[in-house]
């Protein structure tokens, strides 16, 4: 049974310790925003390595960031792909099983399905695209079906 470890993209490590803030600071001072990413970035590679050496099988990339709710594409890419690939490439050839895990209610589908993993992974139930549609856009394996429900 393979075990697969979670792990945050830069940019939403950067959101989870300071909210929205990060988006006044990203327009505000892009420089030094980016130089925490990079700090981030590193921490999040060491731990990547720190489990490759304990054989875990792969990574579940969770990004709660890749959504036009919080940014636009072009933020997007500017300030998550480069990071997250940075994180993704630490591993993925040394791991099997790579989960790319897109957050959101408008998620970033057609950019995130081209990060280099295994499997991709939505709230399909609840937003674009269907399970269907992202066939039709992708032949990476697709990982959803399950409807969450919000306890009482």
């Amino acid at each position: 049974m393979p075990f697969v470890q979670t792990i945050f993209s830069p940019l939403t490590v950067a959101r989870k310790l300071a909210w929205d803030r990060i988006l006044m600071d990203m327009k505000e001072n892009p420089a030094l925003f980016k130089q925490a990413l990079d700090v981030i970035t590193e921490t999040t590679v060491n731990f990547v390595e720190a489990n490759v050496n304990a054989d875990v099988d792969g990574f579940f990339f969770a990004t709660q960031c890749a959504t036009t709710e919080l940014l636009t594409e072009e933020e997007c890419k500017e300030f998550g792909v480069s990071y997250d690939l940075k994180v993704i490439e630490s591993y993925n050839q040394a791991t099997f099983l790579n989960i790319a895990h897109m957050h959101g209610d408008r998620i970033m589908f057609d950019l995130i399905e081209k990060y280099p993993v295994n499997v991709l992974n939505w709230h399909d139930r609840w937003v674009s695209p269907s399970l269907a549609e992202a066939r039709s856009k992708t032949d990476k394996c697709l990982l959803g079906g399950i409807r969450e429900l919000v306890a009482p």
